[in-house]
Order: structure tokens, then sequence, then C-alpha cells
């Protein structure tokens, strides 16, 4: 997964923000038709921050890459942060299992009754851990702290990945009043988060957890590549646009490793997941008693209205075009606001070296000199 799924699509999100300076949805300029993607992005955003989650939200590497200089070196960050994160979770797993190892082994119980996944880890198993260190008081503190900043952090990266991609999108209604439509979403998230502290609020956490960023999100990234591989510029007729952004940027296109996850390995594995998870559904259980129907019924919508974003919103954009006169076909290609964030390589990117304008990047000469000085 890590070599055919996470290092391509992680350099396609930072490569996708860094070069437009935008967030999630106002990076879909690029393709309009495709904006809905952008928007099941925020949607999966807006769940998860009701709670406190690790997982790898999508939206983030846009709203972060965006902040980026135009020439940064996205490459090398891609493989350092990837392998990085898979090196750091090796080494936990070894140091937690041992743990668990122990524990298993002291209390005479299977290790599977030890710790269950989840919570019961981070207030069982790592505490276990800590107390056999030496001075366990001090470590315990600082565990515990640690815990406290990761969640803070977390939830802060969250909430303004939502708020920056929606004032980024609505500048005219959002830009001047930031800070009343950032008291407001906190305060919605407040409220729906009083939930996860009531007596049930353990089945509110499971709930979500298991339901928010699951089958949702893997549909958002099966489209995020065939969007950005075939579907930016113009339908299956210029799948390597992108790379000609990414030489913009870097002086270099991305190699054929990275050209061939995206267009074959990356979708296909994540369609075969994705449908591979479908067929062997179970109902959520927690502490092996299943939830009440009406439960299952309601994470189920929570991940079919995340994956229905991108179909419902490329069915509105047809029906506007069509009630404009306009082509569909052109709602596939960059609108006239697209372009690099860096404004001294915008003469590249609409000109080229021939002095006459190009479809918004679209025949960018091979052998630009400086991508990274304007020629004018």
């Amino acid at each position: 997964m890590l070599v055919f799924c996470g290092i391509p699509l992680f350099l396609i999100e930072l490569g996708f923000g860094q070069f437009s300076g935008f967030g999630t949805v106002t990076s879909w300029r690029a393709s309009p038709m495709f904006k809905g993607i952008g928007f099941g992005m925020m949607l999966v955003s807006f769940f998860v921050i009701i709670y406190y989650n690790v997982i790898i939200a999508y939206a983030f590497f846009y709203l972060f890459a965006s902040y980026n200089k135009f020439s940064q070196n996205i490459y090398r960050d891609t493989l350092i942060v990837a392998l990085g994160n898979c090196g750091t979770s090796i080494f936990a797993g070894f140091v937690i299992f041992s743990v668990i190892g122990h524990m298993a082994f002291k209390l005479q119980l299977p290790i599977d009754k030890v710790a269950d996944q989840g919570p019961g880890l981070a207030f069982v198993a790592y505490p276990e851990a800590v107390s056999l260190l030496p001075a366990p008081q001090l470590w315990s503190i600082l565990f515990f702290f640690m815990l406290i900043t990761l969640g803070l952090d977390s939830q802060f990266a969250m909430t303004e990945t939502v708020i920056t991609g929606l004032t980024d999108e609505f500048p005219k209604y959002l830009m001047h009043n930031k800070f009343k439509f950032t008291a407001f979403i906190c305060s919605i998230c407040f409220l729906l988060g009083l939930l996860l502290v009531t007596e049930g609020g353990f089945f509110w956490f499971n709930l979500y957890d298991w339901y928010s960023a699951y089958y949702g999100l893997y549909f958002l990234t099966i489209f995020l590549c065939l969007a950005i591989t075939y579907g930016y510029g113009h339908f299956f007729t210029y799948p390597w646009r992108f790379n000609k952004d990414m030489k913009l940027m870097l002086g270099r296109e991305p190699n054929w490793y990275y050209r061939i996850n995206w267009m074959l390995f990356s979708p296909g594995l994540l369609v075969f997941i994705t449908l591979f998870s479908i067929i062997n559904y179970s109902p959520i259980t927690l502490n092996k008693q299943a939830y009440p129907k009406w439960a299952d019924n309601l994470g189920i919508c929570m991940s079919i209205t995340v994956a229905a974003v991108v179909p419902l919103y490329m069915v509105y954009r047809a029906i506007l075009a069509h009630y404009k006169g306009e082509s569909i076909k052109e709602l596939f290609k960059p609108n006239e606001k697209w372009g690099p964030q860096d404004k001294s390589v915008t003469y590249h990117y609409l000109y080229g070296d021939r002095g006459t304008k190009t479809t918004y990047g679209q025949e960018v000469n091979d052998h630009i000199p400086n991508p990274y000085r304007s020629p004018m």
C-alpha cells in the first residue's frame, strides 16, 4: 500500500496544493467538473473534527502544501514523510507489542484480551509501558501531556482545513468575516462533540471512528486519481498536464514510477480494496456487542454522503452548463482563474516560449530555460 498508493498519492496531493496555492476546494479550478472531490474532502474533515482522530485526512495536504514555496522540493518531502511515518509505525509496533506481551504473561491472558484497539492502547497498554521505566511519574506526566498536545494539534489542523478551504472558495462572503465564521464552525463542532462526553459517548465515538472516513475516503481517493490523471484539462486526451505543472515547479517531471501508479496501480488497488470491503462488510460492534440497526444505517449514510458529493456535484455542474448553453467538455478544462501561485512563472505557464497564448498551460514548452524566473 505504501509503494503503490501511499507515496504516489502523497506526492500528487502535495504537488496539486503547492502549484495552485489554494485549499482543498479552490484547487479544483483546475477541473471544475471535479470540484465535488474538494467538497467531499471538506465533509470528511468536518466529520473528523467532531472528535479526535489520527487518520490521514487528505484535505490536510492541499492546505499545508498551499503554503509551501513554489519551488519546494516535494519529491524529497514525500519520501521523507512517508518513509519516516512508516518507520515510526514499525518501531511503535515493536514497543507496544512487547509491552502487551509482557502484560499478557503477567495476567495469564491471551494477547487479544489484554487491550483492544483504539483508546485501550492509549490508556491501558502505553501507561503500563511507562510504569516500567525509571522515574515512572515523570514519564507518565510527559506521556499524557503528549496526548493533550497531539489532540490539540490535530484539532487545530483539521479545523483550519475546513475554515481555510471554504474561505478560499467563498472569499466575498467569508474573508471579511473570518472570525465570526471560525466561531460558528467551532461552536457547531463543540455542540456535536457533546455527544461524546455523555454516558454513551464511547458508543458514538466508535461509530464516528468507523464510518466517518472509511468508504467515503476510498471513493474520494479513487476520484482524485482519475480526475487529475485523466480529467485535468481535457477529458482523456491530455493525461500529463500535471507532469508539466510539476516540471514548472521543480525543473523535472515525475518519473515512470509515479506515472504508472497514478494511472493504473493506485486507482486499481483502491477499487479492489473498496469492493473487497463492501463484499466483506460486517456490522459494527463494540466489545463484541452489535450496534442497533439504526446506528449502522446512520453510519452507512455518513459514508454514502461523502462518496455521493462528487457525482452529485458533477450532475449539478452539467445541468448548470446546459442552461447556460456551455459545453460540458469545457468543464473538464481549467477555468480562467487557474494557474501557478508564483506569478513570476505565469508567463511561462500561459505562453511557453512561443509568445502566443496557450490554453492555460496545455502546451507549455518542454524546454523552459528557468522555471523560477519570469522572462519579462
